[in-house]
């Protein structure tokens, strides 16, 4: 025990006088109402839902993340990172859910190593992965290789392979092609072009409509998600900055009358800076989007909101406000509201969600 405990202190000692490793974290404490934007206004249950209250889901969830970053040769970097997640007070707006203190656990965030030569970089492990201007993958860990190669001019172009269930919201894997590239206009103004196929499958998918299962053949139909998306993100002027993006799911084997495409965009005015105190920004966001154009069941994309009632659910289409805000140095307070409706209400049944909201006070370290 002496020898490693002395082993161990002498390569932290090392590597803090080099300074090759940097710790960081953050942390988050956040309330949500309607999180999952699927409790309809007015909706008379059918068999398939005879245990839906008639009110909207709720929970308080805390979360900390811890990382790492290091740099042990010229070329290579290495980062980590580790979460801990607790929800309390979740009530999903069924009757068969009575949990009151769902005690998190912690898992490994992100893992990955990466290779640098000149403006290529190869990435492997458990990484983060952006796609776009985010509307079908953003800031959500994936596992797998990713190889980037840096255009110059703000222009990028990057492919690669991995498993979309790292951080466990599927009790299967999920693997996908991926790819994305950035066209840099100038220092403001740059379009996007995104790519995610998936090729793992789904045995069955529950059709919200025909209140029955589709069995899929997992030889013949992927997990339902070949999605493109085109965006744009331009910084209007020193406080105006426009971001929109669209996508389409060309997937083979939707069911008959799937609605595959969708769209979102947000204004955003103001100049929040994360070091800086009392710097703040408000945004509206507009989105419609079919049932099958997003994956709403894992939530992987940029929204505030799932996206529709599940994969294959009702969709949505509306707006939001919200207004973020830094009380202090890398403390950040934010707020969000939504108005949401199914992207087809006389298909749907109903013709609202009840609102959306939530409240984060985030902090980095």
């Amino acid at each position: 025990f002496f020898y490693y405990s002395t082993l161990f202190d002498s390569r932290f000692k090392t590597l803090q006088q080099n300074r090759k490793i940097k710790w960081f974290g953050d942390a988050r404490i956040r309330y949500q109402t309607n999180y999952k934007a699927d409790t309809p206004k007015g909706y008379t249950a059918n068999v398939a839902d005879k245990d839906r209250k008639d009110k909207r889901s709720n929970r308080i969830q805390e979360r900390l993340r811890l990382g790492f970053y290091a740099e042990p040769d010229e070329n290579l970097s290495v980062l980590g990172r580790v979460k801990l997640e607790n929800t309390t007070n979740d009530d999903n707006g069924y009757t068969n859910n009575g949990d009151s203190g769902a005690h998190g656990s912690a898992n490994l965030d992100l893992l990955a190593l990466t290779w640098k030569q000149m403006d290529t970089s190869v990435t492997l492990g458990r990484q983060n992965l952006n796609i776009g201007q985010g509307l079908i993958w953003w800031d959500n860990p994936v596992d797998g290789i990713m190889v980037t190669q840096d255009l110059g001019n703000n222009s990028l172009i990057s492919a690669g392979w991995g498993n979309l269930t790292a951080e466990n919201w599927k009790d299967y894997s999920m693997n996908a092609f991926i790819a994305n590239a950035q066209i840099g206009v100038d220092d403001n103004t740059k379009f996007t072009l995104g790519y995610l196929k998936t090729n793992s499958n789904e045995n069955t998918l529950w059709n919200n409509h025909k209140n029955q299962w589709n069995w899929i053949e997992s030889s013949e139909n992927p997990y339902m998600l070949e999605q493109i998306a085109y965006g744009i993100n331009t910084q209007l002027s020193d406080k105006w900055n426009l971001t929109a993006e669209a996508v389409t799911n060309r997937a083979s084997g939707l069911p008959d009358g799937a609605q595959k495409n969708g769209w979102w965009t947000r204004l955003t005015y103001g100049n929040l800076k994360w070091d800086t105190k009392d710097t703040w920004k408000v945004y509206a966001d507009y989105m419609s989007l079919g049932n099958y154009s997003v994956d709403s069941t894992g939530w992987a994309h940029i929204l505030n909101t799932p996206g529709g009632d599940g994969l294959g659910g009702n969709g949505e289409k509306g707006y939001g406000l919200g207004i973020s805000y830094m009380l202090a140095d890398n403390t950040n307070l934010e707020f969000n509201w939504y108005k949401l409706r199914p992207y087809d209400s006389n298909y749907s049944g109903f013709s609202d969600y009840y609102d959306m909201y939530n409240l984060a006070l985030n902090y980095s370290f």
